[in-house]
């Protein structure tokens, strides 16, 4: 059983120098699930697309920051300071030129939808 290394990744794309920035608190299993989602085409659509045209080998995984006692919070805040010092193309969702992390993406998404849901 691989061990578990929580902290920050990114993989990039060798070819055309896509990059993307994640947080994880089990990064070999996190990595298997975006080469899993990579060859099911199942990825962000530059991802994929770059997957498509040059190969799953074309991507280099790197883990640029080891956590040892990871809190939801911390690897938020550590990967947000990444990513606003890379600024990986692979992470913008929507809008591009407004680079957040996956989670920070969907956690604003839920909470701009609850506010405007009316419950009774």
């Amino acid at each position: 059983m691989a061990e578990k290394i929580a902290g920050i990744y990114s993989i990039t794309c060798t070819k055309t120098k896509g990059l993307y920035i994640g947080q994880s608190t089990d990064i070999p299993t996190r990595w298997k699930y975006h080469m899993n989602s990579l060859l099911n085409k199942g990825h962000n659509f530059n991802f994929q697309k770059d997957c498509d045209n040059h190969g799953l080998d074309s991507f280099d995984f790197k883990i640029l920051e080891v956590v040892k006692y990871p809190s939801k919070e911390n690897l938020e805040r550590l990967e947000q300071k990444w990513i606003k010092k890379l600024k990986p193309n692979y992470n913008a969702m929507i809008n591009p030129s407004s680079v957040v992390s996956t989670s920070t993406f969907i956690s604003e998404l839920f909470n701009k939808e609850s506010a405007g849901a009316n419950y009774g």
